[in-house]
């Protein structure tokens, strides 16, 4: 499969417990060069990811849990929900295990993905997809390669095509390092870090 959209989860993924995003972790970037679309996934809105990262790294975010499509080129949100959700700029001020996560009817990371797919001719087999928590399991089974983090809720791991370091190991970019580069010279399809 050649893959062309490589997206990821924020807290718990790319970011590290401390809420920050590594020096290795911003050269992925670089890999919008060589064609993929840089996708983040998160449960934040679109105040809340600016205040953790540069979202200049990113090609589109989706946001809220899939509420939103954020293209950051154009500057342009993308509004999928009938409801609100409730404000969650100042849930980095709290634990994030007692963040309020809202779906709307209907919406959920996978869905809002298969419409940015549907929007760049692409198809979610052809994603790569980092998570950790039970939020992205949909995701995590819905694309074609759902990679887990190793702090990953244990369901999210049962369910992965594979499992990578920790958020604090550089897990994302660790593994598309290994993925992208040593693949090319390898028979297997996932380079596991288990």
């Amino acid at each position: 499969i050649k893959y062309n959209i490589i997206a990821t989860n924020l807290d718990g993924t790319l970011l590290t417990s401390n809420k920050k995003i590594t020096p290795k972790t911003k050269n992925l970037d670089t890999l919008k060069e060589s064609g993929y679309f840089i996708v983040g996934v998160t449960a934040r809105n679109l105040s809340s990811v600016q205040e953790a990262v540069n979202i200049k790294l990113f090609d589109y975010l989706i946001l809220s849990n899939g509420s939103d499509i954020y293209d950051v080129d154009k500057e342009i949100i993308k509004n999928y929900k009938n409801v609100n959700v409730t404000n969650m700029s100042n849930t980095d001020q709290l634990n994030s295990k007692f963040w309020l996560i809202i779906n709307p009817n209907g919406i959920n990371k996978l869905k809002t993905l298969e419409l940015l797919c549907d929007d760049l001719k692409t198809i979610p087999n052809k994603v790569i997809f980092f998570g950790d928590g039970e939020n992205d399991l949909p995701i995590i089974k819905g694309v074609g390669l759902g990679i887990a983090m190793k702090n990953a809720e244990n369901i999210v791991k049962e369910n992965a095509d594979d499992i990578t370091l920790s958020n604090d190991k550089e897990g994302v970019a660790n593994y598309l390092e290994k993925y992208l580069i040593e693949k090319k010279n390898s028979k297997s399809d996932t380079v596991s870090y288990t």
